[in-house]
């Protein structure tokens, strides 16, 4: 399958793909929320860190074509 995008994470940077995801496809992050919203698809994450250690995300993610998570 051919996919439009891939989304990699890195447990060394966290927060890593979401600025990589927002600048890839015209997004906003600012260091907690991430929103994109274009022609394939609509992303609404928050991130936050808990307990110093261990980052917490909550997303809403539609995508109109083939994407690897």
């Amino acid at each position: 399958m051919d996919y439009q995008y891939i989304i990699e994470g890195n447990e060394l940077s966290p927060t890593g793909s979401y600025e990589k995801v927002a600048k890839d496809l015209g997004g906003q992050w600012d260091g907690e929320n991430l929103k994109v919203e274009n022609s394939w698809c609509d992303i609404d994450a928050h991130s936050f860190n808990f307990l110093d250690d261990m980052y917490v995300s909550i997303s809403t993610l539609h995508f109109k074509k083939p994407v690897l998570f």
